[in-house]
């Protein structure tokens, strides 16, 4: 579960829709409190990168640097 916080040390925000990790790993550490929505991105003109772009809140940051 919490692997999927490091993507978040190359990225300050990802989409839902991306080709770096799957959406449902991004669901879930939403609904456990570590992810905040930023909005929604419609998408690139490739059709990648849409949905709802997720952030790490502040318990997200205080977990990925003093836990993982």
């Amino acid at each position: 579960m919490f692997c999927g916080i490091t993507i978040f040390e190359k990225r300050n925000e990802i989409t839902t829709q991306n080709d770096i990790i799957e959406t449902y790993i991004l669901d879930h550490l939403f609904s456990i409190g570590l992810l905040e929505s930023h909005g929604i991105d419609g998408s690139d003109p490739a059709g990648l990168n849409s949905g709802t772009i997720y952030a790490l809140n502040s318990f997200g940051v205080i977990m990925k640097e003093k836990i993982i």
